[in-house]
């Protein structure tokens, strides 16, 4: 799977990145610094993706941090991160890449249009929708898959500052079957369940509105401390994201329309609680 990378998303993969790894072995900025010759404030310019590492300077960097297998990855996104232009990249490593933004997105805005969004997913929901996946791509662990992308969710469960999740889906996301009958109404009672959080809102978009800004597809809206936002939309054999102000204005103003459109949270909750309660019957 071929991934689009824009100069202003390696760059903040590579400066989070940086800095993850050399909290992961308990290091300190002016340590690192040490090491490659250079001051704290200089490397911290590194990990704020103020400034970019040469190849050297990476290499070490990652020797340092016990990491030396990750450089052919890191080199491939540092390049990403050089180009004068936003024009794509070849990448193979566009799960990890998004994995990376969404742990250090402050908000998380998602549209889904044909399943319940990835981190609202149960276990066995999460394994029939990977599971289909699989049958067509070569190459996908489902068991590891779905571990995956249950340790995710720890993100919006997280004690100290959860990410801030708003979910807008398309009602035949909910409406279509997923596995036996016992793992929708498992799915739409977690649902309900993750609804009371606090930092969660999800909200239905029903068949009776007829046309509506999403029929196009779906799509994620990131935000981060810093201010900047992206948008996200993958297709089969392309993960896409879109930093430009301009493009990134479009998609709040679709995400923007389809939180009107929906319904609101109170009558969101009814809307599946009603489904589930027709799962039974």
């Amino acid at each position: 799977m071929q991934n689009i990378l824009s100069p202003a998303v390696a760059r903040r993969w590579l400066s989070h990145e940086l800095r993850r790894l050399r909290e992961a072995t308990g290091k300190k900025q002016t340590e690192a610094a040490a090491r490659i010759g250079i001051t704290q404030p200089a490397l911290a310019h590194l990990e704020s993706g103020t400034s970019l590492p040469s190849l050297p300077t990476l290499e070490v960097l990652l020797g340092f941090y016990g990491r030396p297998d990750l450089l052919p990855r890191m080199t491939e996104t540092l390049s990403a991160a050089k180009r004068k232009t936003n024009g794509p990249i070849s990448s193979t490593h566009d799960f990890e890449l998004f994995v990376a933004l969404e742990y250090f997105a402050t908000r998380m805005h998602a549209f889904e249009a044909t399943v319940i969004t990835g981190l609202l997913q149960t276990p066995a929901y999460a394994f029939e929708i990977i599971r289909n996946h699989a049958e067509t791509t070569r190459g996908v662990d489902v068991r590891a898959s779905v571990e995956l992308r249950m340790q995710r969710k720890e993100i919006i469960h997280r004690a100290d500052d959860p990410i801030r999740l708003w979910v807008v889906m398309d009602e035949p996301a909910l409406r279509r079957p997923v596995g036996p009958p016992k793992v929708m109404a498992e799915q739409l009672d977690f649902l309900l369940e993750e609804s009371e959080r606090s930092n969660i809102e999800i909200q239905v978009v029903p068949l009776s509105t007829g046309p509506h800004a999403g029929l196009f597809g779906s799509f994620m809206l990131l935000e981060f401390d810093d201010g900047n936002r992206m948008a996200y939309y993958d297709t089969r054999r392309a993960a896409h994201y879109q930093t430009d102000p301009s493009d990134v204005a479009d998609y709040v103003e679709t995400m923007s329309r389809l939180q009107i459109t929906a319904l609101d949270q109170e009558k969101s909750r009814l809307f599946i609680h009603q489904m589930k309660k027709e799962l039974s019957t």
